[in-house]
């Protein structure tokens, strides 16, 4: 949410803060669970803190589906019956309701702003939908790795470093394959050196520029 009121005149910044104090707040632990029920009255979900992601159920095959992925200032509209919001890190969540996104869109930069966040929520959409569906196992979950990698990580002597807790099950519901698949590409990918496993998570094994000139 600062990332979006930080650039506002002060005089749009200074109500934009107030309309969002109205806001309730929720905290999450880790791997907890917000149900679809339970944010129906919020119209927009700001992540203040932390890491969540958004994940639909899919009756065949019975599995789980990850949507999008939101970081501190991340934006995730109101889910749908089928979807909820699950937290990979402890989290906080600004639940902004029908009547404070009414004056927040009156505020014109504000709009703005949304918009172009807005934007860059559905091309991050359109990006994992591409890799969930095309290419090999192997080749859509490297694919996901460097989409992480644009987005979350953090570029070191030795690579790329990607610090999410990013387990097993985690990475199958993001590109739509089964857990005990995604563990045989990890290990492809390790076999190839283009993986390695830390304590903070993965690391990509190649220059930062590489991983730019890979960003669709």
């Amino acid at each position: 949410m600062k990332g979006l009121l930080h650039p506002l005149p002060p005089g749009e910044r200074f109500a934009a803060s107030c309309a969002l104090r109205r806001c309730p707040r929720v905290r999450i632990d880790a791997r907890g669970t917000l149900e679809a029920r339970e944010l129906r009255r919020s119209k927009l979900i700001f992540v203040e803190q932390g890491i969540v992601v958004l994940v639909a159920e899919r009756p065949r095959p019975r599995r789980p589906v990850v949507l999008t992925i939101a970081g501190p200032g991340g934006l995730i509209a109101q889910p749908a019956p089928h979807e909820r919001i699950v937290a990979i890190t402890a989290a906080a969540l600004a639940l902004v309701p029908d009547a404070v996104c009414e004056e927040l869109l009156a505020l014109p930069t504000f709009r703005h702003l949304l918009v172009e966040h807005l934007v860059a929520v559905v091309r991050e959409r359109q990006q994992s939908l591409a890799n969930a569906t095309g290419g090999t196992h192997a080749d859509r979950l490297r694919e996901k790795l460097f989409q992480l990698a644009r987005e979350y990580g953090t570029v070191g002597p030795d690579g790329v470093q990607i610090e999410l807790p990013l387990t097993h099950e985690l990475l199958a519901q993001m590109v739509g394959s089964a857990r005990e698949t995604v563990t045989c590409s990890l290990a492809q990918l390790r076999h190839e050196g283009l993986l390695e496993r830390t304590e903070r998570g993965y690391r990509l094994k190649i220059e930062a520029e590489a991983l730019e000139g890979l960003a669709v």
